[in-house]
């Protein structure tokens, strides 16, 4: 978050959008990542393997980040 504000700060970026995409990343982040605790935890309840688990959840995770990559996309165009 500290070198995402300064970069936003420097450059005239929207802080804003720069704080959510910091926050959305994180959570992408910790949606994809099959060391992750959820996803272990999730797939040893589940009683998968971590890895097919983690594939599984990929899917859905990238709808909603194509998704808020467009919309972050528009705001940037617009909110200027």
């Amino acid at each position: 978050m500290p070198l995402g504000m300064t970069l936003a700060a420097a450059s005239g970026a929207s802080l804003p959008l720069t704080v959510g995409a910091v926050f959305a990343s994180g959570a992408f982040g910790a949606m994809t990542s099959p060391l992750g605790d959820t996803t272990i935890t999730t797939a040893s309840i589940l009683e998968m393997p971590v890895v097919s688990y983690a594939r599984y959840k990929l899917k859905f995770t990238a709808v909603g980040c194509a998704a808020a990559a467009v919309m972050y996309a528009c705001a940037g165009f617009f909110l200027k």
